[in-house]
C-alpha cells in the first residue's frame, strides 16, 4: 500500500548579491585607495600653486613691461620679501611711483622668498629694457622654489 502524501520537490535556488563580508572588503579596499588618491592629490595641489604664482608674476612682469613702452613712462613691481605680497607701480613725473593698481596676491601657501633687484624691485623703461634687474625667487608649501630672471634687456625668463 502507498500513501499519497504531500511530495518535496528539491529545486535549487540560487540568489544572488553579496555578503556582508564581501561588503566590508571592499568598502575597506576604496577607503584606502580614496586615502592614497587624496595624499597624492594634495602633493600636486601644492605643485600647482607654485607653477600659478610663477604664471602670475611673470604675466605681471610682462605687463608692466608692455605698460611702460605703451605709456611712455616707467612701471615696476615692487616686492615685499617673505609675503606673498607685491605691487605694480608706474613712475609719476615728480620722479615717485604710483600705485598702478592694488597689492597682487601671489597664491596660498606662495611667497616672494628673495628679490635680488635694487630696491626689491623691478623696473622697466619705456623702451622696454630694465631699468632695475634680478632674479625673483618663489617658494611654495613644501619648501619647493622657482626663480624667476629679468635680464637687463627686460627679457623675463622661468629657471
Amino acid at each position: 500500500m502507498t500513501t499519497s502524501g504531500p511530495t518535496l520537490n528539491c529545486v535549487a535556488v540560487r540568489q544572488s548579491g553579496l555578503t556582508i563580508l564581501e561588503l566590508v572588503v571592499g568598502t575597506c579596499l576604496a577607503t584606502v585607495l580614496a586615502g592614497a588618491a587624496l595624499m597624492g592629490f594634495r602633493d600636486l595641489e601644492r605643485r600647482w600653486r607654485l607653477e600659478s604664482g610663477v604664471r602670475q608674476l611673470v604675466l605681471d612682469l610682462r605687463l608692466a613691461r608692455i605698460g611702460a613702452i605703451a605709456e611712455g613712462r616707467p612701471h615696476r613691481l615692487r616686492f615685499e620679501e617673505d609675503s606673498g605680497i607685491y605691487h605694480a607701480e608706474w613712475r609719476h613725473p615728480s620722479g615717485g611711483y604710483a600705485a598702478a593698481l592694488g597689492p597682487r596676491q601671489l597664491p596660498r601657501g606662495v611667497q616672494v622668498s628673495e628679490c635680488t633687484a635694487r630696491g626689491d624691485a623691478v623696473s622697466f623703461q619705456p623702451r622696454g629694457n630694465a631699468g632695475t634687474f634680478g632674479t625673483i625667487a618663489l617658494s611654495g608649501p613644501d619648501a619647493q622654489s622657482r626663480r624667476i630672471i629679468v635680464d637687463i634687456a627686460g627679457r623675463v625668463r622661468v629657471q
